[in-house]
């Protein structure tokens, strides 16, 4: 314990730039030349990492000219000192690096180099030094991607010119799914990015994806309408170009809610507003689909959906607010945000916190109806529990348990035997129930079984099984030991954490199911008043909206729709935090999970802290965004959550949100108006899951097969789903 601690200390001085304390504790080491050669936790980062990361150029210069550091030491995803510098901004690291004969070309994960990492951080002056001494802009990473397509996502003028005097050729290039530069300018609304790609490049007008999309649609369909009006005048881009299902960016605008770019389709350039997509025969308000993932369901098993929000936004109460200046208004903050947080429209910040489970529920109902083809998604870099006011990395095998500072000696062999207990457990299997019985005997009887303490049933019911309240301790074993086992096996499948993230916040899920509703024949209006909802002889037949009543059979709706059907269960506090660090004890991870078990703070109900960050497009460069939520149980709930926000201190602006919380009060079976629950203080979806899987079995009177929807994908997309 003591070994590990001074290495902690050594670890924070270096990212201090401490090089006086960096030199005692070095010196002091008694295994000084192993502590040099050193790769620390799961990133595998050596202190050269660490100095190069935090721009602390004499700390770098004494571990590599004293200590003879080797300067091309790769951690666990194979990146370089150099990619740290370059990353980060640090202009004389990166010299420092260069001059002492790093690789300027050298390859992380997924194949990035330091000049594409620099790219991503619009730094010229780091862009010009990789250039100058040979960095080559064509070089592409696993997708396909070079240089220059990120430098024209992130649409920084001098460095698109630097790389086209650089290699004059550098444009000529696609990503596997044959997306051109122009095309990724376009889409992000980098106008000056556009300009110079169609007076300095030589794009053919409408070149297609492999989707069929072409620039002119990445424009229009995200509301970029000066840069639609350049591919017209310039580029003689089509505004009736088809991709491969036979949408125009007509119905392409229709999906994304773009009603600026509708009616410069519509009105300035003459576009027909019931023009067909080809392969499909939907119009554009079929392709108008914001849905959620129950609509979408639906739709595929055969329903016509027709679903109609008041909001003008995707995603309803889990909406992602973009830009930032709207967040402020949502939250009515006086003024606008201040020039440190950067430009607004690198925000998309979300409403309530939620990852996906990397084997959970909504996976694999993204993976069976193939919404995946639509996001993108990273790993949320650790999981992590709290323990008497400090934090602790989440053990959920048995080394990881064993290498654990959560637990001492002796209970750590227990809980690995628990571990080893849990992944053999097989119902059916009467050789692995050691005398336990799945639908009898309850958790606590298994818990003292093994002998665990009351700190490690905390985080394994809290932090593992992902239960909110101790309710469950006295319930059959079986569901505790399937939500470990989830759990597991999520974490089995990226390492880093259980959980995964959609680039551009949760508000890319909605739009991802939009599509899928759409091919379909679902239907969607934005911007739509909810009058009344019809009922005659204590059934629901249609929904009244401007004047017109939309005939129905089931409706399915929130409960902010029909206060008269639901109960209030309780209230949610939700506080977004807005930083320019990372949380503390977390190992700089760009994003992060922390639970708080309800028994560390003396409460009835956990306290969860969900952490993302720029490195997700969801927030302006250098910023971090952590939501903390818990239920509400006094009348003071910001005092309940301060433990959480001493975690996360300083904050440059927080947003408080008291929500409350809502029940159906029957099944929905005589009136066929379903309602949904309100959205709990949980950072993941799988409770979310159980609610869409009751609603689907309250409408058609069986349970969610998700056999049943891997069959029917395959109807619209015909060979080409698993592509």
């Amino acid at each position: 314990m003591e070994e590990e601690s001074t290495l902690k200390h050594l670890i924070k001085a270096i990212q201090h730039g401490e090089l006086c304390t960096v030199k005692q504790q070095l010196n002091e080491h008694v295994n000084k030349q192993s502590v040099i050669y050193t790769h620390f936790g799961k990133s595998g980062d050596t202190l050269l990492h660490y100095a190069a990361r935090h721009g602390h150029m004499d700390v770098l210069r004494y571990l590599v000219e004293e200590l003879n550091m080797d300067i091309d030491v790769y951690n666990s995803n194979y990146k370089r000192a150099l990619h740290e510098a370059s990353s980060m901004g640090h202009c004389e690291c990166v010299r420092y690096l260069i001059a002492r004969g790093a690789k300027i070309d050298s390859l992380k994960k997924a194949d990035w180099t330091p000049l594409m990492m620099a790219c991503t951080r619009r730094n010229l002056e780091v862009v010009l030094d990789l250039l100058d001494h040979g960095a080559d802009p064509v070089l592409q990473n696993k997708d396909g991607w070079n240089s220059f397509h990120i430098a024209c996502r992130e649409g920084d003028p001098d460095i698109i010119h630097r790389l086209l005097l650089a290699k004059p050729e550098v444009w000529k290039t696609k990503s596997k799914t044959g997306r051109t530069p122009l095309h990724t300018a376009a889409m992000h609304g980098c106008e000056d990015a556009v300009k110079i790609l169609l007076k300095s490049c030589c794009y053919e007008p409408d070149g297609k994806d492999s989707c069929g999309v072409t620039p002119f649609m990445d424009a229009i369909r995200n509301g970029h309408i000066a840069i639609a009006k350049l591919l017209l005048e310039n580029h003689q881009a089509c505004p009736s170009a088809v991709d491969i299902l036979g949408a125009q960016p007509l119905h392409q605008a229709s999906v994304t809610a773009q009603e600026e770019a509708l009616s410069f389709l519509v009105r300035h350039l003459g576009i027909d507003i019931n023009s067909r997509a080809t392969k499909l025969d939907l119009t554009a308000l079929h392709y108008a689909a914001k849905e959620c993932i129950l609509s979408g369901i639906m739709s595929v098993k055969g329903k016509k959906v027709l679903h109609m929000d008041r909001n003008s936004y995707y995603g309803g109460e889990s909406a992602s607010i973009t830009p930032l200046e709207d967040l402020y208004k949502r939250f009515s903050l006086p003024g606008s945000p201040p020039e440190s947080m950067g430009k607004g429209r690198d925000w998309n910040v979300d409403l309530i916190p939620k990852f996906l489970m990397a084997n959970g529920q909504l996976v694999r109902m993204l993976l069976i109806t193939q919404v995946t083809r639509y996001l993108d998604f990273k790993v949320i870099e650790g999981s992590f529990v709290y323990k008497k006011g400090s934090i602790y990395k989440v053990p959920s095998t048995e080394t990881e348990a064993l290498a654990s500072s959560l637990m001492g000696l002796f209970e750590k062999r227990r809980f690995r035997k628990f571990l080893v207990f849990v992944a053999n457990f097989d119902e059916n299997d009467p050789k692995t129930l050691e005398g336990v019985d799945p639908k009898k005997t309850t958790m606590r009887d298994v818990y003292k079984k093994f002998d665990l303490g009351q700190d490690v049933v905390d985080f394994t019911g809290h932090a593992l099984a992902l239960y909110r309240t101790d309710d469950y301790l006295d319930q059959p074993c079986i569901e505790t030991i399937n939500r470990i086992k989830l759990y597991s096996e999520s974490l089995a499948r990226y390492g880093k954490s259980p959980y995964l993230y959609p680039l551009y916040g949760l508000g890319e899920l909605p739009q991802g199911f939009a599509r899928l509703s759409a091919i379909y024949g679902g239907t969607y209006m934005l911007n739509k008043p909810i009058e009344e909802i019809v009922v005659e002889n204590g059934k629901v037949v249609g929904v009244k909206s401007e004047g017109e009543i939309a005939r129905c059979k089931q409706l399915i709706c929130d409960p902010s729709y029909v206060m008269d059907r639901v109960n209030k269960v309780g209230q949610v506090i939700r506080v977004i935090c807005i930083m320019s660090h990372p949380i503390k004890s977390t190992s700089d991870a760009n994003s992060c999970q922390i639970i708080i078990p309800q028994n560390q703070v003396n409460r009835k109900h956990d306290i969860y802290v969900c952490m993302i960050s720029y490195a997700h497009n969801v927030a302006a460069q250098g910023k971090y965004v952590a939501i903390v939520s818990t239920t509400v149980e006094t009348n003071d709930p910001e005092k309940e959550i301060k433990p959480a926000l001493d975690l996360l201190e300083p904050v440059e602006q927080k947003f408080v949100s008291i929500s409350d919380q809502y029940a159906p009060t029957d099944l929905g079976s005589d009136s066929q108006v379903f309602v949904s629950r309100s959205y709990d203080a949980t950072t993941h979806f799988e409770t979310t899951c159980d609610d869409i899987k009751d609603i689907y079995k309250r409408m058609t009177g069986t349970e969610f097969d998700f056999a049943e929807m891997e069959r029917k994908k395959n109807d619209i997309f015909g060979d080409c789903a698993d592509q």
